[in-house]
């Protein structure tokens, strides 16, 4: 009897260990999926609203925005950086993780062509990974694009005093396709230690550029470069390795 008490035993704790093996794990408190906070990403509805709430509460615990296998489209600037908390002191560090390069994408369905897509206003030591931008148009060429831009580090806001760089950024598999200027690492203000691992650059008038005093020290691994009228431009201290 024993014997038998004893195997029923092991197999109630074996049960209990397989149970648990089936729960899925929890969400990291400073995670923040877009799509908990209404966010689609089917390709036509307008997921703006939802992905500049969710870098407003990973702004708090600088924390990361989730994005899902889909396509999220927005049709307004998403501030990252000085939203929630308008803060004068301190930098933000929001990082944004996508499920891979050609699974995880960001539309900008704007009609007006001068506006930036991801505008990123005093941050520092922060990383956006897997995930594309595409932008108004699939030709490079500054007249189907006007003005636009994906992805724009441009000091912070007022209330932050200004003077500000964005610096200790590190992108990683991001693509950035159809914009008049893909990323643009400068604006009003400087930027440095920018590092691009593995990552593309196709049909944009400009793939990168890096401007206004103090904007150095920029870093492209493997880079990949397609359709572009200028690769990269702009700015001091330009290291490329493997592209």
């Amino acid at each position: 009897m024993s014997m038998i008490m004893s195997t029923l035993a092991a197999l109630a704790i074996l049960g209990l260990g397989l149970t648990a093996q089936k729960t899925p794990p929890s969400t990291p408190s400073n995670e923040f999926h877009v799509v908990n906070y209404g966010a689609l990403c089917n390709g036509s509805a307008d997921d703006t609203a939802a992905l500049q709430a969710a870098a407003n509460a990973a702004e708090l615990t600088s924390g990361t925005v989730v994005l899902p296998p889909g396509n999220c489209r927005i049709t307004d600037t998403v501030t990252f950086g000085n939203k929630a908390s308008g803060s004068a002191g301190g930098y933000s560090a929001i990082s944004i993780r996508g499920q891979g390069l050609y699974s995880s994408k960001i539309t900008w369905g704007s009609v007006d062509k001068t506006k930036t897509a991801l505008m990123i206003r005093h941050m520092s030591a922060f990383q956006w990974e897997g995930f594309t931008l595409q932008g108004p148009s699939n030709t490079p060429g500054a007249a189907t694009q006007g003005s636009s831009v994906g992805i724009q580090a441009d000091g912070c806001l007022p209330s932050c005093g200004g003077g500000t760089m964005n610096t200790h950024q590190v992108y990683e598999r991001v693509g950035i396709s159809g914009f008049y200027l893909g990323m643009w690492q400068g604006g009003t203000n400087s930027a440095s230690e920018v590092s691009c691992l593995q990552c593309v650059f196709n049909n944009n008038y400009k793939g990168f550029e890096g401007s206004t005093f103090n904007s150095l020290n920029f870093w492209f691994r493997d880079l990949s470069l397609g359709g572009n009228d200028c690769g990269i431009t702009g700015g001091d201290m330009v290291h490329v390795w493997g592209g």
